[in-house]
């Protein structure tokens, strides 16, 4: 079931149901369409439909998503950490470079933010200043396992089967 709430003339709220990853569809595109036919400059349509069509494995469409969330609310981290990510997918590793360093100077705490940079840093063959990132990640949220398992792949590559180990 799919809900369009009008809460007045700048504001919608759209709810569609969670979807699990073996049973992902398109179905919510159409809520953030029908959102996005009546308020052109709602944010947060633009934001997760950029996530849905991440999600779909659609990257350049949802990178036209998200740059739309940007340019709506510049000073949003994680429309920005999104970006990162999916210009990780398509291996645009200099781009997602800077708009995880975009995220981070917007919230320097955001673990995700660090995890995605520490990829893209990777991609670009800087392995110290990836495994900085990771550490970064892991201190801000030591519960990340990504940034753990990624800083521990690193050092495996390395050689360095302790620190691999302790990551």
């Amino acid at each position: 079931v799919r809900v369009l709430n009008y809460m007045d003339a700048k504001n919608y709220t759209v709810c569609t149901p969670r979807f699990d990853s073996t049973r992902f569809s398109s179905e919510p595109l159409l809520d953030f369409d029908a959102a996005l036919a009546l308020a052109p400059a709602f944010f947060g349509a633009w934001l997760n439909k950029g996530l849905v069509l991440k999600k779909l494995g659609e990257a350049y469409a949802a990178l036209a998503a998200l740059d739309q969330a940007v340019a709506l609310n510049p000073s949003y981290a994680p429309a920005h950490n999104n970006r990162a990510a999916v210009l990780l997918d398509v291996e645009e590793y200099a781009q997602a470079l800077a708009a995880a360093q975009r995220a981070i100077a917007l919230a320097p705490g955001f673990a995700e933010a660090w995890n995605n940079q520490g990829l893209a840093q990777l991609g670009l063959e800087q392995r110290d200043a990836a495994l900085e990132s990771f550490g970064q990640a892991v201190r801000y949220d030591h519960a990340n396992a990504a940034a753990h398992y990624n800083a521990g792949s690193v050092y495996w590559q390395r050689g360095d089967y302790a620190k691999a180990a302790e990551a």
